[in-house]
């Protein structure tokens, strides 16, 4: 097991860099900065994929939520929740005021920052080494607050 921080990064980074998704995401922005467009036969055939994500999504969500907030995970879930919802509030105010965007663009930027945590991040904590327990409940927690964030922000900022 590693000992120093930098071999902990060092695993880290490998871990991370070798999941296929990660990769995926990371050549496609590399991809879309280089204004590089796949061939139409790929795109087409992975629309038709890509459409079955928001069923699987629901599902995967369905499946794993559950609430099993144990004693001795409450301070760790609550200071994760207050430090991804705190960041959630400064991005918000950043995309609201700062960024020279069109309104539209900017109200939308602000609706995503209170999105919940991804649901793969489970799959991640677990093959990183973490609290997969912790993980899958603060991730539950996530989806409750921020379809309570995002619906609220959307009725006081008229987005229809």
């Amino acid at each position: 097991m590693p000992t120093t921080k930098e071999q902990m990064r060092h695993l880290y980074l490998k871990k991370m860099f070798s999941s296929i998704p990660m990769d995926t995401y990371l050549i496609m922005l590399v991809l879309s900065l280089l204004h590089i467009t796949l061939p139409t036969g790929v795109t087409a055939f992975t629309g038709i994929v890509g459409q079955a994500n928001g069923f699987l999504a629901m599902l995967m969500i369905g499946i794993g939520f559950e609430l099993r907030l144990e004693k001795s995970q409450v301070s760790g879930i609550l200071k994760a929740v207050i430090i991804r919802y705190g960041m959630a509030i400064l991005f918000a105010a950043f995309f609201y005021f700062l960024l020279p965007l069109p309104l539209e663009v900017r109200l939308v930027l602000v609706i995503i920052a209170f999105a919940p945590i991804s649901a793969v991040c489970t799959a991640f904590t677990q093959k990183c080494g973490g609290n997969v327990a912790m993980s899958s409940t603060l991730n539950s927690l996530s989806i409750l607050i921020s379809i309570v964030l995002m619906t609220s922000l959307m009725a006081v900022l008229k987005i229809a």
